[in-house]
Parts: C-alpha cells; structure tokens; sequence
C-alpha cells in the first residue's frame, strides 16, 4: 500500500503524462522515455523515508521548466575530446579489514540503488577511501589515473532557483 506522500507523487507524475502525451499516453510511443525515466523516480521516491531516501533518488523531471526537463530526465551532456581509455587494473584491496568492511557497504549501496549496473566494462575507475567522522568513510571515485578525466568535459550545470518553478 502506498503512503501519502507516493499516492502524491504518482498522482502527479500520471497528470504530467496527460497534460505532455495526451489520452491514451499508453499507446504513445513517444511517451516511453518519460515513462521509463519516471518509474525509476517512482521506485526511489518509494523507498525514501523522511530522513533518507534509502532506494536512491533522482530528479523528479516532470516538476521541472518545461526547457529543462529533457536534461533533467536524461542528465546533462558529457563531451568526450580524445579517444576514451581502455585501463583494466584492478581495484587494490583495502589494508585495513575496517575500512575494506566499509568500503564493501559503500559499493553494495550503489549496487542496490542501481547505480552501478551489471554490464560490459570498457574500462574501471578507481575509488579512494576518506574519513567521514570517527567511524564512517565517504567513497571518493578517481577517473584520473585510468586516463578518464583527460578526456571528458562536462559543462558546468546549475540548478535554477525556486523562482522557476
């Protein structure tokens, strides 16, 4: 059964693909991305509680200006100025058991908020470990060495004001 606030949250998102897709937006292909991208907001928001969003979360791109929801749904364009590296060394193990304890938790929790995907691997970013208070560690992702950084640019992307929506 679903709470309030995810009664709230479809019952928007199911007006947003009427007002943009038309009735039947079922049949409209057309309305497949947004369909897609929504049901992935839908699958977080229902896992959030009031103090953690637990299943991972992203933009809710249908409360978005209608100008930006596109990129709010598919993210932000990443130009690629070389040839993309191919770096295959693995990760090195954790020294200490805690922190490569820690670590493990980290990269279950991407896992499980799906945003680390099984699939083919051209080539691996690395991750660093840094304190987080006494007893936590926050995962630091290093595309430097694999060669990765030197040849990606993302433009800068600010989040408009609440004055926009």
């Amino acid at each position: 059964m679903l709470t309030q606030v995810e009664t709230k949250c479809l019952t928007k998102f199911l007006q947003f693909l009427k007002s943009e897709h038309g009735v039947p937006w079922q049949t409209n292909a057309a309305s497949d991305p947004d369909l897609m991208a929504g049901r992935s907001c839908l699958r977080h928001a229902c896992g959030a509680d009031w103090l953690e969003w637990r299943q991972g979360s992203t933009l809710f791109f249908w409360r978005w200006p209608p100008p930006l929801r596109k990129e709010a749904r598919d993210g932000h364009p990443i130009w690629v100025k070389g040839d993309l590296p191919s770096y295959r060394r693995p990760q090195q193990k954790e020294k200490d058991e805690l922190i490569r304890g820690q670590v493990q938790q980290k990269l279950d929790s991407v896992r499980s908020k799906g945003y680390i995907v099984k699939g083919s691997v051209s080539s691996l970013t690395g991750y660093f470990a840094m304190p987080k208070g006494d007893n936590d560690i926050r995962l630091v992702y290093d595309a430097t060495k694999s060669g990765l950084n030197a040849v990606l640019w993302v433009p800068s992307f600010t989040l408009p004001g609440a004055e926009v929506f």
